[in-house]
């Protein structure tokens, strides 16, 4: 009898702590920080959890319901395989016969690319001035771009020279892919600069981005049409570097319901945190996040983790990493999320919330969101398993226009894909008014929770970035190499 009734208030944390977990997503044209502080996200039913019925209920017993979660089967390869094989069937079903095949073979041509290509102290890519990009065809092979006025200088490149004698398809373009991100940099910022004086051309751009299939600079508009897209060539910025406009909403973040940023534009999030460190990150609920799991916790990438306190933020862990400096382990998350030093990392309510670490450092800037949790050994263990089963791998990979790309968010479940719609986005919060430089732009939706998560591409799962928000049909992704040239290594 009292076996049956552990069992059943364990069942009764594992579904109330669920059901405050997962928040509906936002409406279209918005982009969420997946664990911002909406009032319809406020875990108060989870803390009762947690904290009332842990009053009584035993230790043991929340951490049996643990052990049942976490523990399961490894998988065989054939497993494994029948995962990878279901995977690429649905993408050929979406993309053509045959896509995912040549896509595989392109992910491995851009390692093999972007490896080949020098980089700055901070690990910053130098592309050579004879690169104008490249792009994933429709058919899933990789188009690689060569300025044509410097095709001598690109055969002498080793990694070109490589791709071109492994027969990659090549065209020849007008701009080197420097002088398309040094244009679009240059075009955000006088956008920035003259939307502070009210101008209503600056005002309507909605972000500024790259597109290398046409080899030019896109400007997205939140009214699209042919006066404003004449008033922007005549006040902001006329190039031939532009290749095109297009139509965008707004970017919204939610956490400018709480923000003071409202009339200025803020290169560091800080403030707004330290403006409600009070209300959302307090640690004297001693009770919360005390629990004892009765093994380690597998904690891996896609899953669930939040802070500790009456209002806690929800995020998804991105990947395990090594500090280089201190050799301390431990994962990498959303900054905006445990954006202090000694933020505690917990367990979603559904475990029972189970101390994994604290949080070591946080980056908060335009060029970079996350934070390193470094993991109590007593109850985690890190490793590079997905919610699917299969494994993270320990590669990096700078992704194309047009890329198919898979995420791991912990309130959306599972792994999803999508499509790279733009590799040098960045915009500004049309409310909060926070700045973003040079992210991923994909078409994958996510929800409130997803922020940190993994974002992978190609049979080896190499690592894309972390999501930095999102909303409907629209996933922004920080690359992985901000981080990990930040003093980090994966293992």
């Amino acid at each position: 009898m009292k076996k049956k009734l552990n069992l059943m208030i364990a069942t009764i944390i594992m579904v109330l702590g669920l059901s405050v977990s997962v928040y509906a997503g936002s409406s279209r044209g918005t982009t969420d920080l997946a664990d911002s502080p909406v009032p319809m996200h406020r875990p108060n039913a989870a803390n009762n959890v947690a904290g009332g019925l842990g009053s009584f209920v035993s230790a043991i017993t929340v951490a049996q319901t643990v052990t049942e979660v976490q523990v399961s089967t490894p998988l065989t390869l054939e497993e494994l395989a029948i995962i990878d094989a279901a995977a690429d069937a649905e993408v050929d079903a979406q993309r053509g016969e045959g896509f995912s095949a040549n896509h595989h073979i392109a992910n491995e041509q851009l390692v093999q690319l972007y490896a080949g290509f020098a980089t700055s102290r901070d690990g910053t890519v130098l592309y050579p001035e004879f690169f104008g990009g490249s792009y994933i065809s429709d058919d899933g092979s990789l188009v690689l771009l060569i300025v044509e006025s410097s095709y001598v200088r690109a055969q002498r490149h080793d990694a070109i020279n490589e791709l071109l004698e492994s027969n990659v398809t090549y065209r020849f373009v007008e701009f080197s892919y420097a002088e398309l991100r040094a244009a679009a940099n240059s075009i955000f910022a006088t956008v920035l600069n003259m939307s502070d004086d009210g101008c209503v051309y600056a005002n309507n751009v909605t972000g500024v981005g790259l597109n290398p299939s046409i080899n030019g600079v896109v400007v997205y508009l939140e009214v699209y049409d042919r006066a404003m897209i004449a008033g922007f060539r005549q006040y902001i910025y006329d190039s031939p570097l532009i290749g095109m406009f297009m139509q965008l909403d707004g970017v919204y973040l939610r956490e400018a319901d709480y923000s003071p940023f409202r009339d200025n534009y803020c290169i560091d999030r800080s403030y707004y945190y330290n403006n409600y460190r009070d209300i959302h990150y307090q640690n004297d609920d001693k009770a919360d996040g005390m629990l004892q799991p009765a093994s380690l916790i597998s904690v891996g990438p896609g899953f669930g983790v939040r802070t500790r306190g009456p209002l806690p933020f929800y995020a998804t862990v991105g990947f395990r990493v090594r500090c280089d400096r201190t050799g301390a382990r431990g994962f990498i998350s959303a900054g905006h999320a445990f954006p202090f030093i000694g933020n505690d990392a917990l367990t979603r309510p559904m475990l029972g919330g189970v101390l994994l670490g604290t949080t070591r450092r946080s980056v908060l800037n335009p060029t970079a969101d996350f934070a390193f949790i470094g993991t109590y050994t007593r109850n985690a263990v890190t490793t590079n398993t997905l919610p699917n089963g299969q494994s993270l791998g320990v590669g990096v990979i700078t992704v194309s226009w047009q890329n198919q790309v898979s995420m791991a968010g912990a309130n959306t479940g599972g792994v999803v894909s999508g499509i790279v719609h733009d590799v040098g986005f960045s915009f500004a919060c049309r409310c909060c008014r926070t700045i973003f430089n040079n992210v991923i732009r994909t078409d994958i939706s996510v929800l409130g929770g997803d922020s940190g998560g993994p974002v992978f591409a190609g049979s080896n799962r190499n690592l894309v970035g972390t999501v930095l928000g999102g909303g409907q049909n629209q996933m922004i992704v920080l690359p992985a190499n901000r981080i990990l040239n930040a003093g980090f290594s994966r293992y």
